[in-house]
């Protein structure tokens, strides 16, 4: 199969006898500069306040932050309930939770997270992997979304 080249790729997009699901129309565009017009003072506070949420006017709410352990032996799980900086309408929302750093022990630890009402949720790491380790200084990461209305 020939690669198709940047002369081709732009005749094709040209060509509107040819349906094409990367090709981008002028409707397209228009909509994306629409949603980020809506949407750009929201992001710029999200970016210059840094307050933990995006709260967006369709009803989306975002919140993320950190959580920092000191240590967790083998065998053991460190556990953390985090009030959120918004409330979710109900605590039917995701959290995903992740190691973002820690030190040379961090692959040794598995982490999850849950909702334990509208504006709580629970952070857990265990370490479980490598036996007689301990885990240091551990930072725990995490990304709730939902609906607030």
């Amino acid at each position: 199969m020939a690669q198709i080249t940047y002369e081709n790729k732009v005749k094709i997009n040209d060509n509107p006898n040819i349906p094409d699901i990367n090709k981008v129309t002028d409707d397209d565009m228009n909509e994306i500069k629409s949603v980020v017009n809506e949407n750009y003072q929201e992001l710029t506070n999200l970016i210059t306040n840094d307050t933990g949420c995006l709260k967006l006017a369709d009803g989306t709410l975002i919140c993320y932050g950190k959580s920092n352990t000191s240590e967790i032996p083998y065998g053991s799980e460190y556990s953390e309930t985090i009030t959120l900086p918004e409330s979710y309408k109900d605590n039917n929302f995701v959290v995903l939770a992740s190691i973002t750093s820690g030190g040379a022990s961090w692959a040794n630890v598995i982490c999850r997270g849950g909702a334990t009402s509208e504006n709580t949720i629970r952070l857990i790491a265990g370490n479980y992997i490598v036996s007689g380790s301990t885990a240091r200084d551990i930072v725990l990461s995490y990304i709730t979304i939902g609906k607030w209305k």
